[in-house]
């Protein structure tokens, strides 16, 4: 278990998207530092299933009072997913993945108003939305790749 507040904050993210989703393999939901889509030789059509990686990219920390610590967390998450057909992907196919970012990680991640029950003093600042890579979803790999950059703010005990 890691002790840096915002890698915490990725790993409580993943197990709420993991509970709320209940993705299927090959489908998941993770954490980590970096994630390869796909390999030099098949590129990304080893993709399978809808994949999200949430990544910590960075953090700051000031003293709030004397007793407690703000830390403001930049998350990135990533939602992958290859279409598997030949041809262009069709609009329906995109909506509802563009959709499953909408409502799974922008609205499912919005903790602006009402607080996570894991963690009461979480505030999401804000979400800044890449909605499609048209370049990779147009590309040889027919790849879905939506980028959402998250801001959290957290009140810690010093």
């Amino acid at each position: 278990m890691p002790t840096t507040p915002t890698l915490i904050l990725c790993e409580q993210l993943a197990a709420a998207l993991r509970d709320a989703w209940r993705p299927v393999s090959p489908s998941a939901v993770e954490w980590h530092f970096f994630r390869r889509l796909g390999d030099a030789e098949e590129g990304e059509h080893r993709v399978r299933g809808r994949q999200v990686i949430i990544y910590p990219t960075g953090y700051d920390s000031a003293a709030e009072t004397r007793g407690e610590d703000r830390y403001t967390h930049q998350v990135t998450v990533h939602v992958v997913e290859r279409y598997p057909d030949a041809g262009d992907p069709p609009r329906d196919w995109i909506t509802e993945r563009v959709d499953f970012v909408y409502d799974r990680i922008v609205q499912g991640f919005d903790f602006g108003r009402q607080p996570p029950n894991w963690n009461l003093k979480l505030v999401t600042e804000s979400a800044v939305v890449t909605v499609c890579e048209v370049d990779r979803l147009l590309g040889a790999g027919n790849l879905f790749l939506s980028v959402v950059e998250l801001t959290f703010a957290e009140l810690r005990d010093a």
